[in-house]
């Protein structure tokens, strides 16, 4: 009797194991990770999955997998309908398409924004601010993008519950020549998961502004100026690539925890700023809410992201972050020491002190002013001239810095090139005389300011009379004249030139060089623009010329 009593509770209690794994399952549709049917955020990457069980609950069981699992939208082979009516392939269906509890699935390829027209949504409406677009009031909708590009907008939510976007590309920088935009912006939102996006060449990627439950998830980061920004709200950020980034996050009053996450290439004053209290009130920067776990930092530039360093009343420190296992590499910073108790069994390897912020000078005038900068930062600078056409002064000729080799942080042995254009020759003096029949004889005091050989030089001058008017020639209809040197004129040296009469009239008394043309030896040429200096005699009576 008792083995028949054992028997039977071992059957039962087999029979309520196999009852008990028979449960429903969640399949994630960023992701694929299962979930108990219990949870509203996938385990893995924090997609909401309510939306998703509300459906199967509702009586549309086509989502149902034959393993029992709820399927994952497009993954699934049983789609229902309604998901397959919303798979779409250009900007207006999308825009037109959104609404509660949907998905919307898109084909793959180019989505382009651009002279969109057609739009009916009451959901949806055109920004103000640019080509962008705002969604507004949409609780449960999920994004599948299947890698498509979108092109030429920007995409805002505004009190939205719910979100999923998954699989997003984005490739926008400048809309007309000037406004930069975010490429996703999300206000007062709450349960937002953007998981397996791409962002390039980007002014800021992801804007977050009084928002909760945000999970940021797998996406990559390239050549964006700001990556993340998030104010006043709550965010997970996990599993994410940044590269080449200005800044990774900029942060107010958040509460951000990142966890393995790989930062490289890295170049701006911070790895991660929080504004609020550097710019919104006279406290120094607190990142005590800013958690940073199991993260890679390497090949960076960055004045600080060790100890506690307080320079000029600024702050280059991130003296309050939390740092946990994570690995700093190859990295220059320029403040601070690596000591400090906020990195917890972090490594630390190949970092080096470097010199402080170099500006980019290119586009500048080569002078006194950067010469200082430069020899101040303690760098090996290297100048090497070229001659390409300039505008520029006869006797204080300024070279322009046409490319620089180095910016930003550099490592304190560090050669940094300029490329300077400058005027092949300087104008010192130019000398008239009047001879008894009225003839203007000049003659032009020169340097040869570069260090190769000159073959000719061609002068275009204008003369004026003693009231600043044109002295036309009395010979011919003109005031200009073209004086015309033949060399060879050796690098740095300096010579003057001696003309006869090249036009007539008695009462010349200035002259100005308008355009200097130089021909090389080795066949280059060229062409200074001078920009209003002029020479005059005794006689002339001042004033500006007419």
């Amino acid at each position: 009797m008792k083995k028949i009593v054992l028997a039977l509770t071992t059957f039962f209690v087999v029979l309520c194991i196999v009852a008990c794994n028979k449960t429903t399952t969640v399949t994630c549709p960023s992701c694929q990770a299962q979930n108990s049917d219990d949870v509203k955020f996938c385990f893995n990457c924090g997609t909401s999955l309510q939306s998703i069980k509300e459906n199967y609950t509702s009586g549309n069981q086509n989502n149902i997998s034959g393993n029992g699992n709820i399927g994952a939208g497009e993954n699934s082979e049983n789609n229902n309908q309604e998901n397959l009516n919303n798979k779409i392939s250009n900007a207006k269906d999308f825009l037109n398409s959104i609404k509660s509890d949907s998905t919307i699935t898109l084909y793959g390829g180019e989505i382009n924004f651009e002279n969109l027209s057609g739009i009916s949504n009451s959901f949806v409406e055109k920004s103000d601010v640019d080509d962008g677009y705002i969604i507004k009031n949409i609780d449960n909708l999920i994004i599948v993008g299947n890698e498509s590009t979108i092109k030429k907008t920007s995409l805002s939510f505004e009190n939205c519950n719910n979100i999923t976007i998954n699989g997003l590309n984005f490739d926008n920088s400048v809309y007309g020549d000037e406004i930069y935009l975010y490429e996703f912006s999300f206000a007062n939102c709450s349960n937002v998961n953007v998981s397996r996006c791409s962002f390039y060449n980007a002014e800021c990627a992801i804007d977050l502004f009084e928002c909760n439950k945000v999970f940021i998830d797998k996406n990559s980061f390239n050549s964006v100026f700001d990556a993340v920004f998030i104010w006043f709200s709550e965010a997970n950020v996990t599993d994410c690539n940044f590269n080449n980034c200005n800044r990774v996050f900029g942060c107010c009053e958040s509460v951000v925890n990142i966890k393995k996450c790989d930062m490289k290439e890295i170049n701006d004053f911070y790895l991660i700023t929080d504004f609020a209290s550097g710019y919104m009130s006279d406290k120094i920067y607190n990142e005590s809410n800013i958690c940073i776990e199991n993260c890679n930092l390497t090949n960076s530039k960055l004045l600080s992201f060790f100890a506690k360093q307080v320079k000029d009343a600024e702050q280059y420190i991130h003296g309050s972050l939390n740092f946990k296992n994570c690995k700093f590499s190859n990295n220059i910073y320029c403040y601070g020491e690596i000591n400090t108790e906020n990195y917890i069994d972090c490594t630390f390897d190949n970092n080096q002190k470097g010199v402080d912020f170099l500006w980019d000078f290119t586009g500048w005038e080569y002078d006194e002013v950067v010469m200082e900068e430069l020899e101040a930062s303690g760098l090996n600078v290297v100048v090497e001239y070229v001659y390409n056409d300039i505008e520029t002064d006869c006797l204080y000729p300024v070279g322009t810095i046409v490319s620089q080799s180095e910016c930003g942080i550099l490592s304190k042995n560090s050669t940094v090139k300029l490329t300077v254009s400058k005027a092949a020759i300087t104008i010192e003096e130019i000398d008239i005389e009047i001879n008894s029949v009225g003839g203007v004889e000049p003659d032009i005091t020169f340097i040869n300011n570069t260090d190769k050989q000159i073959a000719y030089i061609r002068f275009t001058i204008k003369f004026y009379d003693r009231m600043g008017y044109p002295a036309y020639c009395k010979y011919e209809d003109t005031h200009t004249q073209n004086l015309k040197v033949t060399g060879p004129v050796n690098p740095g040296e300096r010579d003057t030139i001696y003309w006869e009469p090249v036009m007539y009239h008695n009462a010349t008394a200035v002259a100005q060089p308008i355009k200097t043309e130089v021909t090389f030896t080795d066949g280059t040429k060229q062409i200074i623009t001078h920009t209003g200096r002029y020479w005059y005699t005794g006689s002339y009576y001042g004033g500006e010329l007419h």
